[in-house]
């Protein structure tokens, strides 16, 4: 709900003229043009409240959310571990109305309690809008899991790719959609999945770098790189991907204790990499126009 603005004050001020009884007279008073005072901003606030029809317990710890369009309407794609991580849930939601306030969700998958194995605490999410698939990084279950929202109402995996190496723990992921490859940044390294065949995903190459717990990735398709942080060492680091079938290579690296502090998400636009990070309480823009020299240009950072 939006505040509205405080209602303007009017002053008003007049000028008093004075005459002696041997002079002609003055002017008339004259009245100064009325003043109003500049209106008060109203603050941002929240627009609309969507709730959930499946039950919230799905949405609980609410960690990865991709949005694009499916048949012609626009969808969120939005995944949760739930409750005590039960759920493990991948929620559809229909946001072409969203102004209105009317988006509602309209699909979910789970993937429920101890039992689950391809999408255990359920992280990163990607759409590929045209082939109608989304991949979803499993953090607890070391997992890449492809899922068909061809049928919204009705999603469902077609296939997954699980390595407890090279996938373990996956936060975040990025997707080249012309060459049909997931990038998936992990605790241990970086991994390159061909989903070309979306029910047989292959990795085709990783690096075991260490990336201190790597939170948020984002891809550059024209530069063929892949931005990777990690929350631990404060780090953002740039990989050379122009090669798929070859290990990433690291190329760039700038480290930042204090701006970079536990860095949780990336974005790329431009020649510039957006960073988000909780206990620096910033978000920080880098110039990486020159892959073996990222620069931070400057932060916008609200104290604790």
């Amino acid at each position: 709900v939006l505040t509205g603005a405080s209602p303007p004050t009017i002053t008003t001020t007049q000028q008093i003229v004075t005459q002696s009884p041997t002079t002609a007279p003055s002017a008339a008073p004259t009245t100064a043009a009325p003043t109003t005072a500049a209106p008060t901003p109203a603050p941002p606030c929240l627009e609309h409240e969507v709730s959930v029809g499946h039950g919230s317990d799905n949405m609980v710890n609410a960690s990865g959310v991709a949005v694009g369009m499916i048949g012609g309407t626009e969808y969120a794609f939005v995944t949760a571990p739930g409750t005590d991580g039960l759920y493990n849930a991948l929620t559809i939601f229909d946001v072409s109305s969203a102004q209105d306030g009317t988006a509602f969700d309209v699909g979910m998958l789970l993937d429920y309690g101890s039992s689950c194995s391809q999408l255990c605490d359920p992280r990163g999410v990607v759409l590929d809008a045209a082939r109608e698939l989304v991949f979803v990084g499993g953090f607890a279950s070391d997992s890449l899991a492809v899922i068909d929202v061809s049928n919204v109402y009705n999603p469902a995996i077609v296939g997954s790719l699980i390595d407890p190496t090279f996938l373990r723990a996956p936060r975040d992921l990025s997707l080249d959609v012309a060459r049909k490859l997931v990038y998936v940044p992990s605790s241990d390294g970086l991994a390159v999945v061909n989903v070309s065949d979306a029910t047989s995903p292959v990795m085709v190459s990783s690096t075991s770098s260490v990336l201190a717990g790597a939170t948020g990735s984002a891809f550059d398709a024209a530069g063929s790189r892949v931005f990777v942080s990690g929350a631990s060492a404060s780090t953002l680091k740039v990989f050379d991907v122009s090669d798929p079938w070859a290990a990433p290579t690291v190329v760039g690296t700038l480290t930042d204790n204090v701006k970079f502090a536990k860095i949780q998400g990336l974005a790329y636009a431009a020649q510039r990499v957006f960073v988000a990070a909780t206990d620096a309480n910033c978000v920080s823009v880098v110039d990486v126009s020159v892959s073996s020299s990222p620069t931070l240009l400057g932060s916008v950072c609200n104290p604790a």
